[in-house]
């Protein structure tokens, strides 16, 4: 540890692997199955996922060092929710979108709207509930 407990925290990303993993072991599939399922699929994100396809890996930004030396892409299948996610401009955009309740809804395919309505309302996993317990106010 670079610091003793109590001391200024820093921020990490294993909170966010960690909670991905678990919500994907709840679910009974793969985190990158799990966002396609829940978000991806009924919000027609079509160029959004973990794995990157072979042939849209002309597409895919090369990441740079510091120094500005090209690296390789990250691998995080492990801890996928610590930003495994890979997506495009437009399927963020979309997103965003439909996140201020502004777009065409037209595309968003069945379901979509019930997700996107479900993503503003506060969710927990209470007592074998799963993941679809509302947060019941708090």
């Amino acid at each position: 540890m670079r610091r003793a407990p109590g001391g200024r925290p820093r921020y990490s990303n294993l909170g966010f692997g960690l909670l991905g993993h678990v919500l994907a072991l709840r679910a009974g599939c793969s985190y990158e199955q799990l966002v396609h399922t829940r978000i991806c699929r009924p919000l027609a994100l079509e160029d959004t996922g973990v794995s990157v396809p072979a042939d849209a890996g002309e597409r895919f930004a090369q990441g740079h060092s510091r120094r500005g030396r090209p690296v390789p892409h990250w691998d995080l299948s492990a801890l996928a929710g610590a930003g495994a996610l890979r997506s495009t401009v437009a399927d963020l955009l979309r997103f965003l979108c439909l996140q201020f309740g502004e777009g065409d809804p037209a595309p968003v395919r069945a379901g979509g709207a019930d997700a996107c309505a479900a993503m503003a309302t506060p969710r927990r996993v209470r007592g074998g509930a799963g993941l679809d317990a509302p947060d019941a106010g708090r």
